[in-house]
């Protein structure tokens, strides 16, 4: 019987507080795809995920909607600030606001995005990264954002 292949979680550092246009793009990556991706975050960040969701590509949208809303059967990405709730089964998750499910094995993917001028999100970030490495059913990557905007994997 062949083994499970690792999980992958990849930690973002973030130059600021915007989260919403990485999660945009990370959104848009993973519906390419095939795949749906829900997005933990806190309901402060609601509003600025939406607008970047709906306008990051001038020439479409991704379709989605928040917690109890409607649609979940059709929306490729649903932003929720539960995390032990998972509306459309995605398999592709993105973790903000320190926010983690209970049980990350039900996903095949895993993006921890952290604003790294916020020293408690920098703190639980590295606490993430040091239980996570540790783990042998997970695979962890590291990348920085530098002063463009642009990432790059760091060791």
């Amino acid at each position: 019987m062949q083994d499970k292949a690792p999980i992958q979680i990849d930690f973002y550092h973030l130059k600021s507080d915007d989260i919403a246009t990485p999660l945009a793009m990370l959104s848009d990556k993973v519906v390419a795809s095939g795949q749906q991706m829900l997005i933990l975050a806190r309901e402060a960040h609601f509003d600025a995920i939406s607008t970047a969701l709906w306008t990051q590509k001038p020439e479409s949208f991704l379709a989605h909607n928040l917690d109890d809303g409607d649609g979940a059967e059709h929306a490729p990405v649903w932003v929720s600030s539960r995390p032990d709730q998972n509306q459309i089964t995605a398999e592709f998750i993105a973790l903000t606001s320190g926010m983690v499910p209970p049980d990350l094995g039900k996903f095949k993917r895993v993006f921890n995005l952290f604003d790294g001028s916020d020293e408690q999100a920098v703190h639980v970030a590295r606490q993430c990264w040091k239980d996570w490495s540790a783990r042998e059913d997970l695979q962890c990557r590291y990348f920085a954002q530098d002063e463009n905007g642009n990432w790059s994997q760091r060791q």
